[in-house]
């Protein structure tokens, strides 16, 4: 009769791989009775159980026994409990030779999956990270207008996440110019500027470009030696500079929109970081395309914002008239994004009275650019027949809402009158004009307002006349000037009124002063417009017209 046995004696230690694993297999040949062993650990919530399964060389027969311990317990892997079965001999059957083989073979790729777990692990978190430093540079590419400053963005992103140095290049006339150059050391980035500087052609460390543009393909130098940075090198300093540099690994991609290329980007690695593999070629390769869609976006809004600029300025006055008893003086600043339409214009009339307009055209770019020079031509015609404020701007509301655009318009037109000191004006929607006085008085004309032009509602027709001291100052401007984000239209005039009056009060003067002090240094999000006149003056002169 087979007898059941439970000694202290009978305790077998095995060998635990797999823990790593939300499994472990525990696999051993007990010599002494022919005997196979294998644990499972299963997981449950506040504890683990291991089962663990004996099965006997000899007899066929297996007996499981079940019981709860810890991981350090497992991972000795004592089995001290269970029911056994003994034999004496050692049966090599077919049945008992497939058992062995099976448990060896589970063994076996027990003990691999570990390293392959954490190798699909590591691959998991690269190509995580590699998302990640996509999505944080398409956001960068986004931000920017100026292309050049999208790459300068995209290099000091990528180090030191991907790479220890980044160089980008663009392509200009069958040449290469470096744009942005960023190093992880602030003392190699000086030297990767000194390389690229002093030897821009020079094949090797950091590199020449023009391959990759050549070959229209990625180049990946996996390990460069130190044999090939003398073969490469032009003379000894160059041969030094590299030798600081410490590049181990080069991966150069182009920049490409479609099927061209504009640019090379190139990164390098030293000995401390590993070498770049497929996968980090992938990624530069995407990082890539996406340099080039924010390259062919940034030239296209290049040449656009040109076309509209230069529009602008031809529509605005080349110069201004030299009047007499009267002085004049203008500004216009353009915004740093798309051309806006701010415009303004002085027309003398026939009778001898001066007009002044200042108006600001809704929307950006070369729309509202030609809006603003079909308005400005309209307007002079009308002033030259000698409507009255009122009238012309009704006229050029008909004509906004006959336009295939329509779109809406800010806009004050004032007639000065030198003689009578009186100034008669119509405001569509326009901040308001600012007449100082020679004792350093000022006023905001609030008088004569209506709607802008262009809007969905009946003009209103308005005009108002107002006396002027003699040798007083008029100041007409665009919102630009006042409007800050955030901030009340309220602070911006009394802004633009108190550094009217800390200075001299002659147009010149003003217009410096007020773009010194309110429009430099700051960030331009709108244009500005500015013009000053002050009548009564002795002598005429007209100021100078910067644009």
């Amino acid at each position: 009769m087979e007898t059941k046995s439970r000694r202290r004696s009978d305790r077998i230690v095995l060998p635990v791989f797999g823990l790593a694993a939300e499994y472990a297999i525990a696999l051993g040949l007990f010599a002494g009775t022919s005997l196979i062993v294998a644990a499972l650990r299963f997981s449950f919530p506040g504890s683990e159980t291991f089962l663990f399964v004996y099965v006997p060389v000899i007899g066929g027969t297996a007996y499981v026994g079940g019981r709860r311990a810890s991981l350090a317990l497992a991972f000795l892997a004592v089995a001290s409990t269970g029911y056994y079965r003994f034999a004496t001999a050692f049966d090599l059957t077919p049945g008992n030779l497939l058992s062995i083989g099976l448990f060896a073979l589970v063994a076996v790729l027990t003990a691999l999956a570990p390293a392959r777990l954490r190798d699909i692990e590591r691959k998991a978190e690269k190509a995580d990270e590699h998302l990640m430093l996509l999505a944080d540079a398409s956001a960068l590419l986004g931000e920017a207008f100026e292309h050049e400053t999208s790459l300068k963005h995209v290099a000091h992103l990528t180090v030191p996440r991907f790479a220890d140095w980044c160089a980008a290049e663009l392509v200009e006339d069958d040449a290469t110019r470096v744009v942005a150059l960023a190093h992880a050391d602030s003392a190699k980035g000086s030297v990767l500027e000194e390389l690229y500087r002093s030897y821009p052609r020079a094949p090797g460390v950091p590199g020449d470009a023009r391959q990759v543009v050549r070959n229209r393909q990625p180049e990946l130098v996996n390990e460069i030696s130190n044999s090939a940075g003398e073969a490469t090198a032009q003379d000894p300093q160059h041969l030094s500079l590299l030798g600081a540099l410490g590049t181990r690994t080069i991966l150069r991609v182009p920049i490409r929109h479609n099927e061209e290329i504009d640019g090379v980007l190139a990164f390098g690695r030293g000995y401390s970081r590993p070498r770049f593999d497929s996968a980090d070629q992938m990624f530069a390769e995407d990082l890539g395309r996406r340099c080039g869609v924010a390259v062919a976006l940034g030239r296209a809004y290049t040449h656009q914002r040109a076309i509209a600029e230069s529009l602008q300025r031809n529509l605005l006055p080349q110069r201004l008239p030299e009047l007499p008893a009267v002085a004049v003086s203008a500004r216009y600043l353009p915004s740093e994004g798309d051309i806006g339409g701010d415009w303004y214009d002085v027309i003398p009339l026939p009778d001898g009275q001066i007009a002044l307009a200042m108006g600001d055209v809704a929307g950006r770019g070369v729309d509202a650019a030609a809006l603003m020079g079909q308005l400005r031509t309209a307007l002079q015609v009308l002033a030259l027949e000698g409507y009255p404020p009122s009238a012309i701007l009704q006229r050029l509301d008909t004509l906004l809402h006959q336009l295939p655009l329509t779109q809406m318009v800010t806009l004050i037109y004032m007639v000065v009158s030198t003689e009578s000191m009186r100034i008669r004006f119509t405001n569509a929607g326009h901040p308001p004009p600012l007449v100082v006085a020679p004792d350093r008085t000022t006023r905001y004309l609030v008088e004569g307002g209506t709607v802008p032009l262009g809007v969905r509602m009946p003009f209103i027709p308005a005009e108002a006349e107002v006396p002027i001291p003699a040798k007083s100052t008029v100041v007409l401007y665009s919102d630009g000037l006042v409007e800050r984000r955030g901030v009340g239209l309220e602070h911006g005039l009394a802004a633009l009124e108190g550094v009217v009056r800390r200075g001299p009060i002659d147009p010149e003067a003003v217009c410096t002063r007020l773009v010194q002090e309110l429009a430099a240094g700051r960030s331009m999000h709108d244009d500005v417009a500015l013009l000053a006149l002050q009548v009564g003056v002795e002598t005429a002169a007209a100021g100078p017209l910067e644009r």
